[in-house]
C-alpha cells in the first residue's frame, strides 16, 4: 500500500511541476523585462546549490 501512495504523490508532484514549466513557458512568451527578472530569480532559487 505503501508503494501506491508513493506512485501517486509522485504522480501529483510531477503534473505540478509540468504545470509550473507551462505557466513559466507562457510567462517567459508575454512577460516584460522586470518579470523576466523575477522568473530568473525565482528559478536561481529553487535551483539545487552547485557543486564547486
Amino acid at each position: 500500500m505503501h508503494a501506491e501512495h508513493a506512485r501517486h504523490a509522485l504522480g501529483d508532484s510531477q503534473g505540478a511541476l509540468t504545470r509550473i514549466d507551462a505557466l513559466l513557458a507562457q510567462l517567459d512568451a508575454t512577460a516584460t523585462a522586470p518579470l523576466r527578472e523575477l522568473r530568473a530569480r525565482i528559478v536561481a532559487e529553487q535551483a539545487p546549490p552547485r557543486a564547486g
